[in-house]
């Protein structure tokens, strides 16, 4: 009997699936789906991240010199504010450039000069570097992890990325390429939890400010509490407290809220935190919306009808987390969902209706708002609410949050919506880690979900990042490659142009990254994966036979792959394959190694080629200078045939690589993987080789044939 295909996808629209036994997966469904996610019916393994910048502190100043010496000393034209011990960074030496963009800490300071050391303590060598020659500015950075990432828009609708840790805000400066430090003192005291909530307020009778949280009480002096930033000239390098009054005696203030929102030409706070001088001096209210006059923003008191006021949901529940859908906001009480909507009352603007009474969002940070619908994660699931009714959408992996995430640290869940993807991307602490380190992805398209492994603790939304060209970004990834061979929708998955959004992440040690913008991880490899449910056609009448699988993919000259199939229950492969994603170019053979040494040997096992050939090579891990062609080799023996480079001054082989006799070309090709498992059940799983390589797969079939009937 011949073999008969089942069609896997193309396109794929189920994703990642852990409700079910894998024998009910649909065949486009994955019981793992890392470092990949859906779009557009195909599967893609995610993009990297790149370094950006520090998150840097006052005091900042002007560096003067820097010596070739052992250790390096750094002269500053103030030493005000700096002392031993304290963590500082670099940017915008001339000359001496292998120290910018990186962390030091200050050691041996006397008067305006210090020695330079490591964030390990160790002395700074720089004989070996390039002399100083001019400019440069220090400022601390004493690795806070960050806490928010958020834009201010100023009256001119120009927007300008501000960014937060646990104690100081930065503003991004498009000159000297890195976050400044606003203020000169902290502003906040926050824990590991205390995100930073913020709402741009562009009503034209006020200036143009972007209030902010961190959902902890002002202390009355000088922390926490809500605060705002304005910046109408450009030149602005402070915030400032917002405590307003509450009444005319100025007897009662607002003390600080966890949510803000604009809505209705009104600033709301939600979850309030409020001074009286004459009873508790601060009460928390957490049932509460409170709400300035309508148009007026510095005017929050409650004593005459159509200025502020406030009303508090008829609940014992707290309010968690909120967002905004159209003219209501969403809100996730502990234990019940609540929606905050206007009405034509204007001493009482807003009224509490009461949607759920499930719990539903158990982070500030894990609720996402989309056009129709607000979505929340809970220890019990993913649900969505539109207003009317609250419900689950989580079918597909409805254990997913009570198997997955850790939760004692479930006020660490952070969700973002990647707007220009349209996908959902949550940061989530697995097993028992105590911070972010993967992320649940959801695609709004296919509704459909997979993860990521990905250790970022916030993410926002910049334009203001560093532009890298296309010539930037080849270099930068060790790509030999022409700008053609890179198609539109590879380039716009991996970087964006000049003016458009981006999207940046923070880490727990004040580090920041540009995300979606390069094949790697700050300079480290990702492996991704996904494994198959069961997918034989005759698993409920007879063992079969698992032919072969066919895998039309994005043709690319470094991916290399290795196809796992798995039988039955079996937890080790009966096949294992390799395979690469280069189109038909008259292979010769697989690389097994290539020497450092002029000229490169090249071991490929019975090549069957003549002196004189020409060949190009393509996927060499390690030794990637070598990637191309064309080559005119020399036989050594029936093994192995030098190609007439001096490569001794490459980077050592590491494995991978594939001789051929044509040059590469872009295109989409299809890959046959051969499998001969026989089985009542058959599974496979697809594996990258290098962590920086592309991988997009468009369609796949499997071919099978029954080979005896059940007996059971």
């Amino acid at each position: 009997m011949s073999y008969s295909p089942v069609k896997i996808g193309g396109p794929f629209q189920t994703g990642l699936v852990t409700a079910y036994d894998d024998s009910l997966l649909p065949p486009d469904g994955f019981t793992e789906l890392s470092d990949f996610h859906i779009n557009d019916g195909r599967i893609e393994k995610r993009s990297g991240y790149r370094f950006l910048s520090h998150m840097t502190h006052a005091p900042q100043t002007a560096i003067t010199g820097i010596t070739q010496a052992d250790p390096a000393v750094v002269t500053v034209a103030s030493a005000s504010g700096l002392s031993n011990g304290q963590f500082i960074t670099i940017t915008g030496v001339v000359g001496m450039v292998e120290l910018n963009n990186l962390r030091f800490k200050i050691a041996n300071l006397s008067g305006t000069t210090f020695d330079l050391q490591d964030e390990d303590g160790v002395d700074i060598d720089s004989t070996g570097y390039t002399a100083y020659s001019s400019d440069g500015t220090l400022a601390l950075a004493p690795g806070e992890r960050i806490m928010g990432i958020h834009r201010y828009v100023s009256p001119d609708n120009v927007k300008n990325t501000l960014v937060f840790d646990t104690k100081r805000a930065a503003l991004w400066d498009d000159v000297t390429k890195n976050y400044d430090p606003l203020d000169t003192a902290d502003i906040f005291d926050s824990s590991d939890t205390d995100y930073v909530w913020a709402v741009n307020w562009q009503h034209s009778d006020s200036d143009n400010r972007l209030y902010f949280s961190n959902g902890k009480i002002y202390d009355g002096s000088s922390l926490n509490g809500i605060r705002y930033f304005s910046n109408p000239s450009g030149s602005s390098t402070t915030t400032t407290s917002f405590v307003p009054d509450l009444n005319a005696s100025a007897s009662r203030k607002l003390y600080g809220a966890k949510l803000l929102f604009a809505l209705k030409d009104r600033l709301v706070a939600l979850h309030t935190y409020e001074y009286n001088s004459s009873g508790p001096t601060t009460t928390t209210h957490p049932q509460r919306a409170r709400w300035c006059q309508a148009q007026g923003p510095s005017n929050w008191k409650d004593e005459v009808a159509g200025g502020g006021g406030f009303v508090d949901a008829p609940t014992g529940d707290h309010i968690i987390s909120a967002r905004q859908l159209g003219d209501a906001i969403i809100v996730f009480f502990t234990d019940s969902v609540w929606a905050l909507s206007p009405i034509s009352d204007p001493s009482l603007p807003f009224v509490w209706q009461k949607l759920d009474d499930k719990r539903s969002c158990d982070g500030k940070m894990a609720t996402v708002g989309f056009n129709s619908n607000v979505a929340a994660l809970g220890t019990r699931g993913v649900v969505s609410a539109n207003g009317q009714q609250v419900v689950r959408i989580d079918e597909k992996i409805k254990n997913f949050t009570t198997n997955n995430i850790n939760y004692d640290e479930f006020d660490k869940v952070f969700s973002f919506r990647d707007l220009r993807n349209e996908r959902v991307i949550t940061l989530y602490p697995s097993g028992t880690n105590t911070d972010a380190d993967s992320a649940l992805v959801f695609d709004e398209a296919s509704a459909s979900f997979s993860t990521y492994n990905l250790g970022m603790n916030v993410l926002g939304y910049s334009n203001d990042g560093e532009d890298f060209g296309l010539d930037d970004f080849i270099a930068a990834n060790d790509l030999d490659r022409s700008i053609e061979d890179f198609d539109t929708e590879m380039l716009e998955s991996y970087f964006w142009q000049s003016d458009q959004e981006g999207i940046i992440g923070g880490d727990t040690t004040g580090k920041l990254f540009v995300m979606q913008s390069t094949l790697s991880d700050d300079d480290s490899q990702f492996p991704a994966t996904f494994t198959s449910g069961d997918i034989s056609p005759f698993k409920q009448e007879a063992r079969s036979q698992f032919g072969y699988l066919d895998l039309y993919v994005e043709a690319d000259e470094n991916t290399s792959l290795q196809v796992d199939f798995f039988k039955d229950d079996d937890v080790s492969p009966v096949v294992s394959k390799k395979m690469n994603c280069l189109p038909d170019l008259k292979e010769v053979g697989e690389i097994a190694n290539i020497t450092q040494a002029n000229p490169a040997v090249v071991t490929l096992k019975n090549h069957g080629l003549t002196s004189g050939d020409e060949v190009y090579i393509y996927g060499v891990q390690g030794m990637r200078s070598v990637s191309g062609g064309p080559y005119t080799v020399t036989v050594v023996n029936e093994n192995n045939v030098s190609i007439g480079v001096d490569s001794s001054g490459f980077s050592e082989y590491t494995t991978g690589g594939t001789v051929v006799k044509r040059l590469y070309y872009r295109t989409k090709v299809w890959k046959r993987i051969f499998a001969g498992g026989i089985g009542y059940s058959h599974r496979y799983k697809i594996t990258t080789l290098s962590g920086s390589q592309e991988f997009i797969l468009h369609a796949a079939k499997a071919w099978f044939k029954p080979v005896s009937r059940r007996t059971i």
